[in-house]
């Protein structure tokens, strides 16, 4: 699953990546792109990928920007198969890794997830200081232990995606996906990941209204996402329908 906002100049070659490691790793398998009402022709592009790949590449579009989070939750609810594995559409992270990544954890029993962190990352100065100040934030107040909360190279069994009931919006989601998958009693296996610079489009992740969202949503989500205690886990769908990747 890749979220995109103004990534025309990214989105098709790593759609078209996608489409020939995701063979490598299931029989089953779909690219759901969420486009978060993107300006710069990303929306024609889908329209072309889905007509050359019908079936196989699919969109779901949002008719205003609502932000990283809530493009997560769409893809999230879209997903039709029993696991999701969703990353960025920028490019920033090479899809020739899944197999490796995925490679060791017996996913048919449901109960896992793996979660990227990035062995050296590629991003200006300011960039990977808020990070590191976000992050550290994010472990002193929800006991969240994973190297890189943010890194958008995640794959989570569906019904643990529908049982978190995620409600983020914008960047605090990473956050919140974590503490309730921990809460949910998912073992979580973490991964070594290769990280690019960006060479085409432009970053958002910085912008002074996408960091005031996060904190304007860590404020008020803060309880619920403590509150959201282990319960019973829901019973898992058939090893069949675990064996798909959204």
């Amino acid at each position: 699953m890749l979220p995109a906002y103004n990534e025309a100049e990214n989105l098709e070659g790593v759609v078209e990546t996608a489409l020939s490691v995701l063979p490598r790793v299931t029989p089953h398998f779909e690219v759901l792109v969420v486009d978060d009402a993107s300006r710069d022709g990303t929306s024609e592009l889908l329209r072309g990928l889905e007509a050359d790949h019908g079936g196989v590449v699919r969109s779901l579009r949002h008719g205003e920007n609502r932000g990283y989070g809530a493009a997560l939750r769409t893809g999230f609810s879209g997903a039709r198969y029993g696991h999701v594995f969703y990353t960025d559409s920028d490019g920033q992270f090479d899809l020739h890794e899944l197999p490796a990544f995925l490679g060791g954890v017996d996913l048919q029993r449901g109960d896992a997830a793996i979660i990227g962190y990035r062995t050296e990352r590629r991003d200006p100065a300011h960039r990977r200081m808020n990070a590191f100040a976000w992050g550290s934030l994010m472990r002193l107040l929800f006991g969240v232990n994973a190297r890189d909360i943010d890194c958008a190279f995640k794959l989570v069994p569906t019904w643990a995606l529908e049982a978190a009931r995620l409600e983020a919006g914008g960047a605090f989601v990473s956050t919140e996906l974590l503490a309730k998958l921990a809460r949910l009693g998912l073992t979580i296996h973490e991964r070594g990941v290769t990280h690019h610079p960006r060479l085409r489009g432009t970053q958002t992740g910085a912008a002074p209204r996408v960091i005031l969202r996060a904190f304007h949503e860590l404020f008020a989500l803060s309880v619920r996402t403590w509150q959201f205690g282990r319960r019973a886990r829901p019973t898992l769908p058939s090893t069949t329908a675990l064996g798909g990747l959204s």
